[in-house]
């Protein structure tokens, strides 16, 4: 069961998933009913691997907020973490192992996003002058993504 205090945030994460999933079956029969299966781009391809991952956001958040109940050491200073007392240092370590793990699932989101984004926009100019653009634009998209992959796993907490 969950606590009163996390109703509200539990609601939010199944509202979003649902409104999040609608918006992506709506995308994927709108393009099937097009173009069909066989007429799939890269991009429509982007936005199934998007629908998977987005199905495990909620159940990641979830946990987070009902299990974990929101804790991860961000939240401490480095004074809280150092007088944590040692029973409570499993529970805030967990949070914090869900709250990277679900930073993480986001970060994948959105970039698998943007890329298909690139990746649509560049079937839609093809044949135009700001086709050149894109590729430039996928690589810096690329760089922006190693620049987080590393920020990430790199940050000691």
């Amino acid at each position: 069961m969950v606590e009163q205090r996390f109703v509200g945030n539990v609601v939010e994460i199944w509202l979003l998933y649902f409104f999040g999933m609608l918006v992506i079956a709506a995308r994927i029969y709108c393009r099937t009913k097009l173009v069909g299966v066989k007429g799939y781009q890269i991009d429509d391809y982007l936005v199934i691997a998007v629908a998977c991952m987005w199905m495990a956001a909620p159940a990641i958040g979830h946990v987070f907020v009902v299990v974990c109940e929101g804790r991860h050491t961000s939240l401490l200073s480095f004074e809280e973490r150092k007088n944590m007392p040692l029973e409570r240092y499993d529970d805030w370590e967990y949070g914090s192992q869900m709250f990277l793990f679900g930073l993480s699932g986001y970060f994948i989101i959105l970039w698998t996003l943007k890329f298909n984004m690139l990746c649509f926009y560049q079937r839609v100019v093809r044949g135009l002058w700001v086709e050149r653009f894109i590729k430039p634009v996928m690589g810096l998209m690329l760089c922006t993504a190693i620049v987080i992959v590393f920020t990430l796993s790199l940050t000691l907490v």
